[in-house]
């Protein structure tokens, strides 16, 4: 299937793993601002154990620059930076992101309309996570409204 731009729009529900005792479930809203930008908003619950529970939130605006895919950070201390680049012309590929010690593989996978999945491998000094983010088209915008 061909990747378009406008495929991105509307709301995901989110369903993340982080390791065999961490996950995470949530909901993005990807919408397009008046610069005809999209904005990429996430909101997810983190379940550490069954009694520890954290929410978390990120922001990115994805530009089309160059045939490429940029998602660039719209909150935190690097606002305004490019996080990661991927080219529109296949289906999956992956960028790289050097964070101070930290390294971040990211690959996208589009798979359909209704359903896309990103990775990110993270290694650092004392860091190795693989984090796996399954992204399921809804159409109930309440969700994400009431969402935490």
């Amino acid at each position: 299937m061909n990747f378009t731009f406008n495929h991105f729009e509307g709301l995901w529900k989110v369903k993340r793993n982080i390791s065999p005792n961490t996950c995470a479930n949530g909901l993005a809203h990807i919408i397009k601002n008046k610069n005809s930008e999209l904005v990429f908003k996430e909101k997810f619950l983190t379940s550490l154990d069954k009694k520890n529970i954290i929410f978390g939130e990120n922001q990115y605006l994805i530009e089309i620059k160059n045939k490429e895919l940029h998602f660039i950070f719209k909150s935190g201390p690097r606002l305004g930076t490019i996080f990661q680049k991927f080219r529109m012309n296949t289906i999956s590929n992956s960028s790289l992101y050097f964070c101070l010690k930290d390294t971040y593989q990211t690959t996208l996978y589009w798979i359909n309309q209704n359903y896309f999945r990103i990775t990110h491998k993270i290694k650092g000094k004392n860091k190795n996570l693989f984090i796996s983010s399954h992204y399921y088209k809804t159409n109930n915008i309440n969700l994400f409204n009431k969402f935490i």
